[in-house]
């Protein structure tokens, strides 16, 4: 699936949401305005990650695999420009791969404080088995609510970070080890 030079201008929970997919692109798009307006518990409009791309697999079996995020203009969402939530009620997806985010413009994202993670790039989990790949290169990551590039304790991929224009650091916690 390919969706290129087009315009997604407001989502009540996020504006792209990818569950699921194997060869994915995503390029020359405008994205902006997750607002995080979706009642997402009786009595709580708020709290809902209100990203500008949610990429997950949806289940443990389900894969998130060979994706590509290039040449997207990222802006302006209540929550993260890019949510990577490789990660399941179930446990972390059995495949969770080859996905790179190569040449965006990822700004002023994190515009409220009610979504439950922040940052340009946030990364949840991984490929299950270790091994999984991330390339994050050649973007520029600036004026975003969080870090430019955050992950969780559960992140599960190997990280390929180069050539990217950062405002805000990385942030990625890493598991504690066994004691």
């Amino acid at each position: 699936v390919s969706v290129t030079d087009s315009r997604f201008l407001g989502g009540r929970r996020n504006v792209v949401s990818a569950t699921g997919v194997i060869d994915l692109r995503l390029e020359r798009n405008v994205i902006s305005g997750g607002t995080d307006t979706y009642e997402s518990n009786p009595g709580r409009p708020y709290g809902n990650p209100a990203a500008g791309i949610d990429l997950e697999p949806g289940g443990r079996g389900a894969p998130a695999l060979v994706v590509r995020i290039a040449d997207n203009r990222i802006v302006d969402n209540a929550g993260p420009g890019i949510l990577l939530a490789l990660s399941t009620n179930a446990g972390l997806p059995v495949l969770g791969s080859q996905i790179e985010i190569v040449g965006n413009e990822i700004r002023g994202n994190g515009r409220k404080t009610s979504p439950p993670q922040q940052g340009g790039i946030v990364v949840n989990g991984g490929q299950d088995a270790g091994g999984g790949r991330l390339l994050v290169a050649d973007n520029v990551i600036e004026g975003n609510r969080g870090g430019a590039l955050v992950g969780r304790p559960d992140v599960n991929l190997v990280i390929e970070e180069r050539g990217n224009r950062m405002q805000g650091g990385i942030f990625l916690q890493r598991a504690r080890e066994p004691q």
